[in-house]
């Protein structure tokens, strides 16, 4: 997880076309078709980031409709990812992930600085929908609920020999 870097791999159509080989091909492992989804939720995870970045000069107010917009629609791509994870593929790691991926975007949406920050004007106002900080608080225990040691073992099988 990237985490507020900067975007250095700049999303391109080969790597769609390079994926889409990889989840698709009959020689592909099962393990393949987990990395493609791990891949599919990073960029997810980063268009949020990426345009998000791109709205830090918009003045708060509009700034902060933005934000609840974005924060809206890559909730509901990461729910569609979700349900379009297929059986087989859905694992503990590919899960803490998941709920990584949410309360980074919670975080993000619900806790971006403001201008008002650095100067004596009262702090601005976020509306925040009525769910939003019981799911958040959810997601933050769920996150925790996962042995970094167990990812770790986890993760051996998904090593290719050649």
């Amino acid at each position: 997880m990237s985490l507020r870097a900067p975007n250095v791999m700049r999303w391109t159509r080969l790597k769609d076309e390079c994926l889409e080989v990889l989840n698709t091909s009959p020689a592909a492992l099962a393990s393949d078709k987990v990395l493609w989804q791990h891949i599919q939720l990073q960029h997810i995870t980063e268009e949020f980031a990426m345009q998000l970045s791109a709205k830090e000069t918009s003045p708060d107010r509009s700034r902060a409709v933005q934000t609840q917009l974005a924060h809206r629609e890559f909730k509901r791509q990461l729910d569609e990812w979700r349900r379009g994870v297929a059986d087989g593929c859905w694992d503990e790691a590919l899960e803490f992930a998941y709920h990584f991926s949410l309360l980074y975007i919670n975080e993000v949406a619900y806790c971006a600085p403001t201008n008002n920050d650095a100067t004596d004007n009262p702090p601005s106002v976020v509306a925040t929908e009525t769910h939003a900080i019981p799911e958040f608080l959810e997601k933050t225990d769920t996150s925790f609920e996962f042995s970094p040691l167990w990812i770790c073992r986890r993760s051996e099988p998904y090593q290719r020999c050649t």
